[in-house]
């Protein structure tokens, strides 16, 4: 599928960059699923085959200001005129301790696609306006209908805090939640108790700051069923 995805010259700037040294890169992610829905493009994330190293070595050598924010998981922040973009090598998330993992760099878009965590946020858009789409995320896009990737337990069990991710999008984008994908995330709730009240905060501001409240009710009302936890305690 071929779409116009729009370029502003500080991403022609890193791309001539990363591009010039002949891999492939891609847009990936939220600035995807934003454009689909002809919304607004805040964060332009970047899929690259180089490694982190390698990513930061391009990026100095064509005097971009470059941050190893998250180099341990394969993330370099480049900032071109005030704007950060950021390029995480592709990877495999091999094994996991709750929000750490170990991880292995590889070279395979769909591979590293199989990582990430609702289908909505897995599809990219190379240099050449070529859209991928491995696991239908535009049909889940157009339906309204959040759903992890893959098996949804795994899902969940790899970072606890995607059921409160899963509760986000769906206010957010959804019109419903995948049944599987609403079980796992109910089934293993009181695991939130292993992530941080900072972290839990955060998920749960970015719900309250939606633009309809109607919404933002909806939610909180799916989230009752999570009685495990009692979010607002985080906020003592």
């Amino acid at each position: 599928m071929q779409v116009n995805f729009p370029i502003s010259s500080n991403l022609v700037k890193l791309s001539e960059a990363l591009l010039k040294e002949g891999d492939e890169i891609r847009i990936i992610g939220g600035a995807v699923r934003n454009f689909l829905l002809k919304l607004p493009l805040s964060d332009i994330d970047i899929a690259c085959k180089y490694q982190p190293e390698e990513t930061l070595k391009i990026l100095q050598s064509n005097n971009i200001k470059a941050i190893p924010t998250g180099i341990k998981y394969g993330t370099i922040t480049a900032v071109i005129n005030g704007q950060p973009f950021e390029i995480t090598s592709l990877r495999a998330d091999i094994e996991n301790y709750g929000r750490h993992c170990q991880v292995d760099f590889i070279e395979d878009y769909k591979e590293d696609a199989k990582r990430r965590d609702f289908t909505i946020n897995a599809m990219s858009i190379d240099f050449k306006g070529n859209l991928y789409d491995y696991f239908n995320g535009i049909k889940d896009l157009k339906d309204g209908l959040i759903r992890f990737i893959g098996d949804p337990s795994q899902r969940v069990s790899e970072d606890y805090l995607r059921i409160l991710r899963l509760f986000r999008f769906y206010c957010f984008y959804g019109k419903k939640i995948d049944p599987a994908s609403l079980g796992a995330a109910l089934k293993d709730s009181s695991f939130l108790a292993t992530i941080s009240k900072e972290r839990i905060r955060q998920e749960l501001l970015k719900i309250l700051q939606y633009q309809q409240l109607s919404r933002i009710v909806e939610c909180l009302k799916i989230m009752q069923q999570v009685n495990e936890v009692v979010f607002f305690d985080q906020f003592s």
